[in-house]
């Protein structure tokens, strides 16, 4: 349905507009992505990963009108998650 050209486009969509940022965290330096102008959200951390998943693959689905499917394996080529 989507070729790759398309899908790049959507990965870089992402990569500029949520961007990974590091964030300190329990005295360590952690990726995060920051969303919606809220507090981070910590990739390493499995219970962050659900409104990371969510959120972004909504946005994605209004804008470029893809699936859940292909929206996340499109988010997690773009955050290395």
């Amino acid at each position: 349905m989507f070729d790759e050209e398309y899908k790049n486009m959507i990965v870089n969509f992402i990569q500029r507009n949520y961007p990974i940022a590091r964030v300190k965290h329990e005295n360590r330096f952690r990726r995060a992505i920051v969303l919606d102008g809220r507090e981070p959200y910590i990739l390493a951390n499995t219970t962050s990963m659900l409104p990371i998943k969510t959120n972004l693959s909504n946005t994605l689905k209004t804008i470029f009108d893809c699936d859940r499917t292909l929206a996340e394996e499109l988010i997690g080529r773009a955050l290395n998650i």
